[in-house]
């Protein structure tokens, strides 16, 4: 192979390596997926002057998504979501901030596998003021809080490990209101006491594979067209030599 031939080729691997390595995508993962299970306890909302906290402690739920894959297992949910702005109520909507963190894992009081662990969550509680005891109020959180996860599991350890922190965490748990405050929900600024069950929750990151060198199509295709070049130049100098 001539210098002028290594040259080219040395430049076509050069240019579709740096397609490959640039290239990236992102997806929503889902890492778990929860949903009521049997008798649900209760979770608290205990308002103290101008603040809320919600607590919710060893509640059974179905693990029926756990890092993108359908499973059929049981967990225990902790949570404690505790209120850092004021409430406010606009077309009969009541939003406020919390922040707060959970743990599901498979024996109760955040013991034994650790199915998926979360902090720094941060996020709006937000749902109708009124509509009776089993209307729901949503806690929606997102990447705003630098949320971390952790996890025994295998497939989402790696996960964690190669987006550290991922692009963006976010996900709800679902309260089911089981008792509404005599006046109202909002008091002295703040989401006020009630009761309620934990009929959902849903987490999902997303995963970007900036950090995966995975060739696509267009890579290949690219090598592909830039090595039959290089053959039929070769092909063309050793015809002309021979004549």
């Amino acid at each position: 192979m001539t210098a002028v031939v290594r040259k080219s080729f040395c430049a076509i691997l050069l240019s579709a390596a740096s397609v490959w390595c640039t290239q990236s995508a992102h997806a929503d993962f889902t890492i778990l997926d929860l949903n009521a299970s049997g008798t649900i306890p209760p979770a608290q909302s205990v308002r103290t002057g101008g603040s809320t906290t919600i607590t919710g402690s060893d509640i059974v739920m179905s693990i029926d998504t756990l890092a993108g894959v359908s499973t059929n297992l049981n967990g225990f949910l902790n949570f404690t979501l505790t209120s850092v702005g004021s409430a406010t109520v606009s077309a009969g909507l009541i939003s406020e901030e919390f922040v707060g963190s959970f743990t599901v894992t498979s024996l109760a009081g955040g013991g034994g596998f650790n199915y998926l662990s979360g902090t720094g969550l941060d996020g709006i509680l937000s749902g109708a003021t009124s509509g009776g005891a089993a209307h729901t109020q949503t806690f929606a959180f997102n990447a705003s809080g630098n949320p971390t996860f952790t996890s025994s599991n295998p497939a989402l350890g790696a996960i964690f490990a190669l987006n550290s922190p991922p692009a963006t965490n976010f996900g709800n748990l679902k309260l089911t209101v089981g008792s509404l405050p005599a006046g109202g929900f909002v008091h002295n600024g703040t989401y006020d006491s009630f009761t309620a069950i934990t009929t959902q929750g849903s987490f999902v990151s997303e995963v970007s594979t900036n950090q995966n060198i995975v060739p696509e199509p267009s890579s290949f295709a690219l090598l592909g067209f830039g090595g039959l070049g290089l053959a039929m130049r070769v092909l063309r100098r050793k015809q002309t030599a021979a004549v």
